[in-house]
């Protein structure tokens, strides 16, 4: 796949911004600079928010799971949430700031909150929401439709890269059948194999998804410690219309201090990448994801334990004090903003049928 050079440049802000400051990340002052000369709003727009939904943002009364920095093309939903609390400093609030680096919270649509604390400046059109400490002020808007569209470019770009290296069934690590032949930039996982005789892929390139996501006691691979020294990126295609249900403790353990990508996408039962589809991931772990959250096309549910401690790019985004409870009465509640055809089947990726509407 040849792509332009905007789309490259994007592409490097958006593996590399993940871990800038470590030294282990060949390379990153360049990309950056390029990225400056190239387009300075992209660059300051993916720096400032660690969270970009483009569509709405609710966190449920008793949950502080992503009160990072936030930009949502949607509306926002809080009672008693702390947005931008985890910042390092306390950000100066003032009705004339310009700089996004100094807003903690951009809304597109409208605010709905109750008792909500934002550390820094808020900018919204609807300029309402239950705010006890922070303040309103003016900024260019967000372009979250550019912003979508090249993440879903990034995203399907790194689905369609060959695997270099496999986590085979129990944990093995393996080099994948392009890493000798190959001058990859990336460590790729592809994960799930598809449902059909078919792939796009053959078996042999799917990593065994089973351990590290789907329940298992995952405490990395057990041969050998993932290869560190370029960023590695784990794509993990799912069903159009199902769920992924990521319920491993840690699928994170031994990627400490690595520069991580995990690609969420929607694919076809090919396995073939579906711009246009729609899924659920359900962030059902108890220690914290480490890397950036790539799932343009993702509805995003997090439990209320562990999270994510990097960057999410998400369709939609939901924090629930109870997770299985929603899911077990009424998940196609839930689910209906982000799919939105009437006959949706809900289902994990193990094929067990979740919730249906009809």
């Amino acid at each position: 796949m040849k792509l332009t050079s905007c789309t490259c440049l994007s592409l490097l802000l958006i593996s590399t911004s993940v871990y800038a400051s470590t030294t282990s990340s060949n390379n990153t002052t360049p990309i950056i600079d390029s990225l400056i000369s190239y387009n300075a709003s992209v660059l300051d727009t993916v720096h400032a928010f660690k969270g970009i939904f483009f569509g709405d943002f609710k966190a449920e009364e008793g949950t502080q799971r992503f009160n990072k920095s936030i930009a949502v093309q949607g509306n926002f939903m809080s009672t008693s949430f702390r947005v931008n609390n985890n910042a390092t400093t306390s950000i100066a609030c003032s009705t004339n700031t310009t700089s996004m680096a100094d807003f903690g919270l951009v809304v597109e649509g409208t605010i709905n909150t109750v008792n909500t604390t934002v550390n820094g400046a808020i900018s919204s059109l609807s300029g309402t929401g239950n705010i006890t400490d922070g303040c309103f002020s003016n900024i260019t808007a967000v372009d979250f439709d550019s912003l979508r569209r090249e993440a879903l470019n990034i995203s399907r770009f790194f689905a369609q890269q060959k695997p270099n290296m496999v986590i085979r069934d129990g944990g093995f690590l393996s080099d994948g059948q392009f890493l000798g032949s190959t001058n990859q930039d990336y460590y790729v996982y592809t994960f799930n194999k598809c449902a059909v005789d078919t792939c796009v892929m053959p078996d042999y390139l799917y990593s065994s998804p089973e351990q590290i996501f789907y329940g298992g006691n995952w405490t990395g691979p057990y041969n050998t410690d993932y290869p560190k020294d370029k960023p590695i990126i784990f794509n993990i295609p799912v069903l159009t219309d199902t769920v992924f249900n990521m319920s491993t403790a840690n699928p994170a353990a031994g990627l400490e201090g690595a520069n991580i990508l995990f690609n969420v996408y929607s694919v076809l039962d090919s396995g073939a990448y579906d711009v246009n589809g729609h899924v659920v991931w359900l962030r059902n772990t108890t220690e914290a994801i480490n890397g950036f959250m790539l799932a343009p096309s993702a509805y995003v549910i997090e439990n209320n334990k562990g999270g994510f401690s990097g960057n999410l790019m998400a369709a939609r985004y939901l924090s629930a004090v109870d997770v299985n409870a929603m899911f077990n009465s009424t998940f196609t509640d839930h689910a209906n903003g982000t799919m939105p055809d009437s006959s949706l089947t809900a289902v994990n990726t193990s094929g067990t049928t979740i919730a249906t509407n009809t």
